[in-house]
């Protein structure tokens, strides 16, 4: 399959991913991608996540108020890597069957989305902030959400509610330690480099 033919395929199943996303799910997980592609594809996502928050947090903070896009792209890196090992660890010990190269796939096309919407957040910002904040809010909502039904399609769960009450969690969680473990090495202090 060509380049010109894959976007289109992006962007159906990237629609698709609202209508059904159980199908996505497991259209995704019947790739046959390499496990090292998908760790690049992974890194990749957090790079250019990484800078679209730069600008993002540039428009509304100014461009000397937010860490360096490399800060945040390992930041984004780090965090993505952490939620591929809790997703499928923890859904393999609460008896779950997806497997790691599932996992990465999955949380990869959950980023993919929330760039999409990233993107048109920025944009937003610069001609309707108070809409560009709305989106941010509802880029969230759809985070959960996909994880969510993504999760309890991956390990084969039946309660998507007990999935979702364990995603959020696992976020405070997560995003505690981050804080505390980014401080410790600055990170929340980069915005010179």
């Amino acid at each position: 399959m060509n380049e010109f033919a894959l976007l289109p395929l992006l962007f159906a199943r990237a629609r698709d991913t609202f209508r059904d996303p159980r199908a996505v799910a497991r259209w995704l997980m019947g790739l046959r991608i390499p496990t090292a592609e998908r760790w690049l594809i992974l890194a990749l996502i957090a790079v250019v996540s990484g800078a679209l928050a730069h600008v993002s947090m540039a428009i509304v903070a100014g461009p000397f108020a937010v860490p360096a896009p490399i800060a945040m792209a390992l930041a984004q890196g780090v965090t993505l890597w952490v939620m591929v090992v809790a997703i499928h660890g923890l859904g393999r010990w609460a008896g779950g069957h997806g497997t790691l190269d599932d996992t990465i796939v999955l949380v990869a096309w959950v980023q993919v989305i929330l760039l999409g919407l990233q993107v048109v957040q920025i944009v937003l910002a610069l001609v309707a902030p108070m809409l560009a904040m709305l989106l941010g809010l509802a880029g969230i909502v759809v985070l959960f959400w996909l994880l969510t039904v993504f999760t309890a399609e991956l390990h084969g769960f039946a309660a998507p509610g007990a999935v979702f009450f364990s995603l959020f969690l696992g976020s405070l969680v997560l995003a505690t330690l981050e804080r505390f473990v980014f401080g410790l090495f600055g990170l929340s202090m980069l915005g010179a480099i």
